[in-house]
């Protein structure tokens, strides 16, 4: 498991982050290049406390899955502190951008064996934690579908 103290990262690999990051930017700007005057359309919609719910929404989630990631891999790593299991959440996270929805699992494990965990305990954990997230997701979209049914219901007289 990688210590509290562990070393700043060099000025090497900085640069290479901030080049990362300013090429995925560029892929993202050239995709919607066409579509930048429909987008500004729609944002300058959204009022300042939309734009902010969204944002803490955004933030929130992988919060909540850095909990639950804590939550399950303590019993097996028991040095696996919660800030680990939020960094586990935000390499699932990565890892579902870069490889279009299908890196999450691997880039947990991967980071759980950087950790000290097995590859095969990892893969079985997070597979565990990926269950529980759509089982809740399924939960949720249930509970919302029949929400709105039941209100639209009430209101089509």
């Amino acid at each position: 498991m990688s210590s509290s103290g562990s070393p700043a990262p060099s000025r090497r690999k900085t640069l290479l982050s901030l080049g990362v990051l300013a090429l995925l930017t560029g892929i993202v700007v050239f995709i919607f290049r066409e579509h930048w005057a429909e987008i500004s359309a729609a944002l300058a919609q959204l009022s300042l406390g939309q734009v902010a719910l969204v944002l803490a929404l955004g933030i929130t989630y992988p919060l909540l899955e850095g909990v639950a990631s804590w939550l399950i891999v303590r019993s097996r790593l028991p040095g696996f502190t919660l800030r680990h299991g939020i960094d586990n959440a935000w390499m699932g996270t990565f890892g579902n951008v870069i490889c279009l929805g299908a890196g999450a699992v691997p880039m947990q494990t991967y980071y759980l064996h950087r950790c000290g965990l097995g590859l095969g305990p990892g893969v079985g954990l997070m597979t565990l934690q990926y269950v529980f997230h759509k089982a809740a997701v399924l939960v949720y979209a249930t509970v919302l579908l029949l929400w709105n049914r039941q209100w639209f219901t009430a209101h089509a007289t």
